[in-house]
Parts: C-alpha cells; sequence; structure tokens
C-alpha cells in the first residue's frame, strides 16, 4: 500500500497522516467486510459490492484511538500551540462589526402578530 502525502515541503498538515499504519496500531478486530467480501462479490448485484467496498474502506481508515498514547510532551504541545497560531494568523480572519440586530425581543409577540396587517396603500406612503 503507497500513502501519498498531501504536501510537498515536508510541513504537515491537517491533512496529514499522523501514523505510518493506523491499522496496525490498534487492536486486532474483525472485520465484516473481510469475512463477507468473497461472498457479496459473486452473489449480489453491483450495489451491494460497492457498499461493501466503502465498509471495507472505512473499516480500513478508522484510528483506533484508545490504543494511541495519550501522553504528550510539553515541547511538541507548545510547537503544535504555535503552529496552529501561525495558521491562524495567516488566514486572517475579521469578526464582522457589530451590527444592530434586527430581531429582538418582544415582550407580548401575540398581541403584536394578531393585530390587523398594514394595509399596502399605509406602507406606500
Amino acid at each position: 500500500m503507497i500513502i501519498k502525502y498531501p504536501f510537498q515541503s515536508g510541513e504537515p498538515n491537517e491533512r496529514t497522516t499522523l501514523l505510518g499504519n493506523p491499522v496496525s496500531n490498534s487492536i486486532g478486530r474483525p472485520l465484516f467486510s473481510q469475512d463477507f467480501s468473497d461472498v457479496v462479490s459473486g452473489q449480489l448485484g453491483d450495489e451491494q459490492a460497492a457498499l461493501n467496498k466503502i465498509l471495507h474502506q472505512t473499516a480500513i481508515d478508522i484510528i483506533d484511538v484508545s490504543a494511541i498514547p495519550t501522553h504528550i510532551e510539553q515541547k511538541d504541545f507548545i510547537d503544535r500551540v504555535k503552529m496552529y497560531q501561525r495558521r491562524l494568523a495567516s488566514v486572517q480572519l475579521r469578526h464582522p462589526a457589530k451590527e444592530k440586530c434586527l430581531l429582538k425581543d418582544l415582550p407580548l409577540p401575540e398581541k403584536i402578530l394578531s393585530e390587523t396587517p398594514l394595509l399596502l396603500a399605509d406602507l406606500k406612503m
């Protein structure tokens, strides 16, 4: 199996595979698609075979996070924080200026909604 990395410069990003082979790090468990892949391909239609292929690929791509050690070195943590801060700074997100909200609380919405609506002639005045 050849793993293609989405980056060329060598710098990891959010799509970088963190584990070389995530399946080998997980606890061995039988996969449904492995047990029945031969039976399905011969007996069922193309749609079911495609569905089982998707199921099999999903089972391969799942990383068992319970098998990953949870301890992270402080230096690695600080490096990650700095990297994420650089990424956020490069995006330059701007928060919208505080504008008056068109929606507001009405003390008695039933009273306002039960009133007769304005006539079109009144609106054009």
